[in-house]
């Protein structure tokens, strides 16, 4: 190690950081030890000053750092100083039951070398030995991650999945969020406050980052399978073709490839659950609602019928609890009392869009099959989901903004795109004074998860959004300078607005908090700091 790394990290972390972080570590390895057998063999991997290694109980325990940090080590820890691609040098094949690593592989020198150290790992690992990894997500953590200057290689948890994979490993469980990204944080540190949080893991989408595929349900699933359900998925991938998703492999989630308008599937598979999720449409952006303005109103009563048949039969079948449909802020597409409090959809003008009228139409097949089978329903309304993961769909039309072609027809990873290609001006649809409530992906999952839980939810329904009213032109000038962070002036031009662009989409959320619980908790800065970066990554694989 250089003796300016060495200066970097005495001054990164002082003593008081150590004092902090060790409390810290106490409780995370008290969360850790269920994957750690008692009588294990146990390597700590850039061990740092042992936080790990010292708290962890197993029958033997070994920790290895480029420096000499012995002095920080309980004394029956054995020590060895070494880099982590030498180890095969001074430790023996299938010696380890576990190896832990925890924010170490962005330090190495390339992708290449992430997969050489997780070959290495293999190695170590006796046969049903197991590596535990803890690892800044770059997509959450946005530019924030290169705050650190000896961070060179930046991971998702997909591309560490892919790596493991290469390197022969095969994964077992992953977290996409799991702690804050750094000590340094505000989020509380006293060892009950980390003790409380790692026990509630509901907890851990809101806090997991500092500053997420149908769309929201890439993140309903992770939010119902951290919370201790068991999932059934069920798409015939016809909107983005084949996707793999990261909770493909979780022992607690089944998927099943098919139609969901296939009456006698989606009834075998209704029969066997508590609650039946109608989440499946034929959705996209505004584009979509022009483009396809019949095929949204027929495709979609199609599914919706498939899936009440399904629940009302599972109903009788004796199983099912409750059928939960997710709606859509379009249903107030022609509201007009701002905030828009639930029951307006009854008193409004009906939706002018074929898209908001269905989902008003899906309201009423829960209202219908509750009066007429008494299958209870609870209705969930997203507003403006923001979040990674969603991608062009194989029936989109191309749609150009100036001289940039649209990436999804949504507000956000659109302008996102236009700013990261370059435009100047920004190509934006009408005045920019629209208003909007954008809401976080795993904020609207975690709203869901709580309204299938929560009894008093029967046979209601909810806005999910955050509470912060947003125009489009205040949304373009955050883009725009977190991409430009030169300072370059913000310049933009109006392009004319497509005929459903609704100018005031604004909930109120005061039901929800009231009888959930709940609140959207993450700010739009937070959002963009993880879209953005996605968007880049997007960009430079050729797929937007």
């Amino acid at each position: 190690m250089s003796d300016d790394l060495r200066a970097i990290y005495s001054r990164r972390f002082s003593d008081e950081d150590a004092t902090r972080r060790g409390g810290v570590w106490r409780e995370l390895t008290r969360f850790l030890q269920r994957y750690v057998p008692v009588t294990a063999t146990v390597l700590d991997l850039a061990c740092d000053r042992g936080g790990f290694i010292n708290a962890i109980e197993a029958a033997e325990r070994w920790a290895v750092d480029l420096r000499d940090v012995r002095r920080y080590l309980d004394p029956d820890v054995r020590f060895v100083q070494t880099d982590g691609l030498s180890l095969l040098h001074q430790l023996p094949p299938s010696s380890m039951d576990v190896v832990f690593m925890s924010n170490y592989l962005e330090h190495l020198e390339s992708g290449a070398a992430v997969v050489d150290q997780l070959k290495i790992v293999r190695a170590l690992l006796r046969p049903g030995g197991r590596a535990i990894v803890l690892q800044p997500n770059i997509r959450l953590v946005g530019g924030s991650y290169w705050d650190f200057l000896d961070h060179r290689t930046p991971l998702t948890e997909k591309s560490l999945e892919e790596a493991g994979r290469a390197a022969g490993l095969q994964t077992e469980e992953l977290t996409t969020r799991f702690i804050p990204y750094t000590t340094k944080s505000r989020f509380p540190q006293q060892p009950w406050v980390v003790r409380t949080y790692l026990a509630l893991r509901p907890l851990w989408p809101l806090f997991g980052r500092q500053g997420a595929a149908g769309f929201i349900n890439g993140y309903l699933v992770p939010e119902l399978l951290d919370a201790g359900h068991e999932v059934v998925g069920l798409d015939d991938f016809s909107k983005y073709g084949r996707l793999a998703k990261s909770y493909d492999r979780h022992p607690r989630y089944r998927f099943v490839e098919g139609d969901a308008k296939d009456v006698a599937l989606t009834t075998e598979l209704a029969a066997d659950v508590d609650q039946v999720v109608a989440a499946a449409a034929m959705i996209g952006g505004i584009s979509y609602f022009h483009e396809f303005a019949y095929d949204l109103l027929a495709e979609n009563e199609r599914i919706l019928a498939a899936t009440f048949d399904a629940g009302i039969a599972a109903l009788r079948a004796g199983r099912l609890e409750r059928i939960v449909v997710v709606s859509s802020s379009m249903v107030f597409e022609s509201a007009n009392v701002f905030p828009t409090p639930e029951g307006a959809q009854l008193t409004s003008p009906p939706p002018r869009s074929t898209y908001g009228f269905q989902k008003l139409a899906a309201e009423y097949f829960a209202k219908g099959a509750w009066q007429q089978y008494q299958l209870p329903y609870t209705i969930v309304r997203p507003f403006n989901c923001v979040g990674i993961g969603e991608r062009r769909a194989l029936r989109d039309a191309d749609v150009m903004s100036g001289n940039i072609k649209l990436a999804l027809s949504h507000v956000v990873p659109d302008l996102a795109l236009k700013v990261i290609k370059g435009q100047d001006p920004l190509h934006i649809l009408g005045d920019g004074s629209q208003v909007r409530h954008y809401t976080y992906g795993g904020d609207l999952a975690h709203g869901i998860r709580l309204a299938m839980e929560s009894p008093k939810a029967v046979n209601d329904d909810f806005n999910l959004s955050t509470a912060r009213s947003t125009t489009v032109l205040e949304l373009a000038e955050c883009i725009w300078s977190k991409v430009h962070t030169d300072g370059r002036s913000f310049r933009y031009v109006s392009d004319t607005p497509f005929e459903h662009d609704v100018q005031m989409r604004v909930p109120d959320t005061r039901k929800a908090k009231a009888v959930l619980g709940y609140e959207a908790a993450t700010s739009l800065e937070s959002m963009l700091d993880e879209v953005i970066p996605w968007i880049r990554d997007e960009v430079a694989a050729g797929r937007l």
